[in-house]
């Protein structure tokens, strides 16, 4: 009967440390063509909200997120004309940009906005 509650503690034990082995893998690419540019990142929940503060920071828009979690999946036209689409998550972001809706200032922005992000991240 010993044997029995030992492996069942033993399995208990290595799902729980098991589910978190991959909970501090991030990835983060960035895809930059002549009509567009794609910044893609996926990260440990826990630093969304570190994304989300630095992305309503540098927009200078408190309320870009509608809720704490970071979720949005929308087009977005900023008050300089900057115009691109988002879709957040806790733990994924996705920044698409097309250079010929927008201005080389905006692209400027966008990358920067992006770099930003990657730096938030690390």
């Amino acid at each position: 009967m010993k044997k029995i509650y030992f492996i069942i503690a033993m399995l208990a034990l290595g799902l729980t440390f098991g589910c978190e082995i991959g909970a501090s893998n991030q990835s983060i690419s960035v895809k930059n063509t002549e009509n567009s540019y794609t910044f893609k990142a996926e990260y440990p929940k826990h630093k969304t909200n570190e994304v989300v503060t630095y992305i309503e920071g540098s927009l200078e828009q408190d309320d870009f997120f509608s809720n704490v979690e970071g979720m949005k999946d929308e087009d977005v036209t900023l008050t300089d004309s900057t115009k691109f689409h988002i879709t957040a998550e806790p733990g994924f972001i996705k920044i698409n940009f097309t250079k010929r809706d927008n201005s080389a200032t905006s692209y400027d922005k966008m990358v920067k906005l992006c770099q930003g992000i990657k730096e938030a991240l690390k």
